[in-house]
């Protein structure tokens, strides 16, 4: 399965609601791609999400931060899929350079 990247230009008003609802179909499709066993496109999917709802978190830290956090935790699953240690894991996690939201 092809691998796709999404370059993410400044958020604007009005692609707003079209970004919750791209990063709201990736943890979905990470979803459905994780009971197919595609650990590889189900991290690229998540990765995604998460870089998404990193992006709107500072727009709107309330209805965001429990979708983030969700990807996030998702993400790390994806990581333990593909056999990342614990260390790698952490290091990942650290790597994603998420907003601060206060």
């Amino acid at each position: 399965m092809p691998c796709y990247v999404i370059v993410i230009p400044e958020l604007s008003d009005e692609n707003v609601a079209f970004r919750e609802s791209l990063a709201g179909s990736l943890k979905l499709l990470g979803i459905r791609l994780t009971a197919l066993g595609d650990f590889e496109a189900v991290f690229s999917a998540d990765r995604e999400a998460v870089a998404l709802y990193g992006a709107l978190l500072p727009l709107d830290p309330v209805r965001y931060r429990a979708s983030l956090e969700q990807a996030v935790t998702n993400f790390a699953i994806d990581l333990r899929d593909l056999a990342y240690s614990e260390q790698e894991i952490a290091d990942q996690l650290a790597g994603l350079s998420l907003p601060d939201a206060d």
